[in-house]
């Protein structure tokens, strides 16, 4: 479970996509791919500490 959340991959395909499919509309993109990038270094210092309990709140 702790690895599903954690998977910066996972985060990064799902949230940018999203944003990109806004053709007009670059605030959201904008939005969305800042969030992709706040979830994906959490994502990646939650593996480099090994604290998936920390993570998970």
């Amino acid at each position: 479970m702790g690895n599903d959340i954690l998977d910066h991959k996972k985060v990064f395909n799902y949230l940018i996509p999203e944003g990109k499919e806004g053709d007009g509309n670059l605030v959201r993109p904008a939005i969305h791919i800042t969030r992709t990038y706040y979830y994906y270094k959490l994502a990646h210092t939650a593996y480099v500490s090994d604290d998936a309990q920390h993570y998970s709140q």
